[in-house]
């Protein structure tokens, strides 16, 4: 799992952060979506917006150290 992950989080997670912008860029997100995104980049967590049209949800791949440092955090 590691080394799939190792060789493929980068690329992953620009597809993500692109898309993301994308869907921004077209006006499909909601506010609360928005500030959510903008508040992990600043931890350098890159989420992505998903949902149908109104951005219902948000998810992102952490890396591994990512994990151990933000468990439990509460942002």
């Amino acid at each position: 799992m590691y080394t799939w992950w190792a060789s493929s989080s980068s690329i992953l997670i620009d597809l993500c952060r692109i898309n993301n912008q994308l869907l921004i860029a077209l006006g499909v997100g909601h506010p609360k979506i928005d500030q959510i995104c903008t508040l992990l980049a600043r931890y350098g967590i890159h989420p992505k917006m998903t949902g149908a049209g109104g951005g219902g949800s948000v998810f992102a791949f952490l890396k591994p150290e990512q994990c151990l440092i933000y468990k439990g955090m509460r942002i």
